[in-house]
Formats: C-alpha cells, structure tokens, sequence
C-alpha cells in the first residue's frame, strides 16, 4: 500500500494514524499496534471516540462490521492490525476459532462425569436400571450407597447427563 510514517500525520486520517503506530513483524506479517493497549488489543481516540485499532483496520480496509460481529484475528495476535489476518466472526465463531487452537487457558475442560468420574461408585447402566423402579434401600445396600444417593439419582440431580 506503501504506506509510510513520514507520509502521515498523527492526527490525520484513521488510515494515517494505523500506519504511523503500527511495526511489521518480518516473522509473521502480522502489523503489529505500538501505541496504547487495553487487554491486549491496540486502542486510540480518534476525533474523540475511543477506538479498538483492529477493528479500525477492518473498517478501513475491507468495510463495515456488521452488528454484533467480531473482528478475529486469524494470526491469534491481538495487536495485529495486518487486514490480511482479520476475519469476520460471531462471539461462537470466535469461541470455537480458540478452542481448537489450544487458546483457552483460563478454561479447564470440564470435569468427567458419570462412571468416568474417579469417586463413581455407579456406572451408567445401573442408573438407568435404579431409574426403571425398585425399592432404594435395596438398592442402596446392595451397592454400597445411600438411599439419598438412589433418590438424587432418579430425581435427575445427579446422573443428569443420561436419559
């Protein structure tokens, strides 16, 4: 595009304000945001409206964002500016983008349940026969667990994830 920092002002254009605060990495191409950041993301005010400089590429570059979408990064780089590695996206668009990048850190996969649980002392197909009727005192003696544990069972407080 041949864009230059002495070709632009700081308080030009929005297009002018990208390429004057933003690097490019030779490594991954991405166009990385030296200015301010929140969380990570490349911010600035422009003409008094607080901006999210990702998003100001994609609207420069390729158009408007539709409501309630996402501009994504397909770099996984949130300061990448670069309008070659900006995608459109819903929040779920964006969830599962991270998901099978390996990107949710914060988020543990859920703990197993049911018999793949370690403290299970039932298995799914007991459940189900506990849920078909019989007396929960037999039930419960004859596997080692309380009547509490039989009535939550049948009640579907516990055991939920099965039919």
């Amino acid at each position: 595009m041949g864009m230059t920092k002495k070709n632009y002002t700081r308080n030009g254009t929005i297009l002018g304000r990208l390429a004057y605060t933003m690097a490019i990495n030779q490594t991954t191409g991405c166009h990385e945001w030296t200015g301010a950041t929140a969380k990570g993301y490349g911010r600035f005010t422009y003409k008094t409206k607080f901006c999210l400089a990702h998003r100001a590429s994609y609207e420069v570059h390729k158009g408007p964002i539709p409501e309630k979408m996402l501009v994504c990064h397909h770099c996984d780089n949130p300061k990448c500016i670069n309008p070659d590695h900006l995608f459109i996206g819903t929040a779920r668009d964006n969830a599962r983008d991270a998901l099978t990048k390996g990107r949710l850190k914060g988020n543990p996969p859920p703990p197993p349940r049911g018999e793949k649980s370690k403290s299970a002392k039932l298995t799914d197909d007991l459940v189900r026969q506990i849920r078909q009727g019989g007396v929960g005192a037999h039930w419960a003696r004859e596997l080692g667990v309380s009547e509490e544990c039989i009535r939550k069972c049948r009640r579907r407080q516990t055991w939920a994830h099965l039919d």
